[in-house]
């Protein structure tokens, strides 16, 4: 939460700053960063230049390697919202319903849970579905699941965790299947999408 009231306060301390004297904004982002709230890079561009371009912090708190400003970062949870935005899409486009179950549509485990698992239930985390962080088959070899479908190969051997519907657990598995129903109904790699 903090970041984000970080951001905002950027947003609007943009507007208001004299064109190219950023001088208050080094200052709000040094402050945040001593204030552990902030470490990233900040880009402000127009049209045609970059206005401000600068790096915070650490990229790796444990090696203490600074952030720079080509620093590559993990999106981790803000590929959901791409994923919601592409289930949407297909949605919209007639292609696809909340409705629809597994079976129908991307079976992953060739048995009832096909049949009870639906979009909206893997949308609200409530399929029953863990998380694939904690298979250990993908954690002893991370390198080995780069495609949805090594990941749904590991995700279908594992129990659900409860009956779908009847309860609710953040889960990162039941996006990388909403990931492979992208995939199957689009015919185009997630990344393609």
């Amino acid at each position: 939460m903090k970041t984000f009231i970080i951001m905002i306060i950027l947003m609007l301390q943009t507007n208001v700053l004299p064109q190219n004297n950023f001088k208050e904004m080094d200052k709000l982002l040094n402050d945040a960063y001593k204030m552990d709230i902030f470490s990233g890079v900040v880009l402000i561009a127009d049209k045609e230049n970059v206005q401000y371009l600068k790096a915070f912090g650490n990229s790796d708190y444990d090696t203490q390697s600074p952030n720079v400003t080509d620093t590559k970062f993990n999106i981790g949870s803000i590929g959901k919202l791409f994923t919601q935005i592409l289930i949407t899409q297909l949605i919209q486009e007639g292609r696809l319903k909340q409705s629809d179950n597994l079976e129908k549509v991307y079976p992953i485990y060739k048995n009832e849970n096909d049949k009870k698992i639906t979009v909206k239930l893997l949308l609200t985390f409530s399929a029953g579905l863990g998380d694939y962080f904690r298979i250990d088959e993908f954690n002893q070899n991370p390198e080995k699941y780069i495609k949805i479908a090594d990941l749904i190969s590991a995700i279908s051997k594992e129990p659900l965790l409860y009956e779908p519907g009847s309860s609710n657990e953040y889960s990162n598995s039941s996006y990388v299947v909403l990931g492979g129903i992208i995939e199957k109904i689009t015919g185009k790699s997630y990344l393609e999408n």
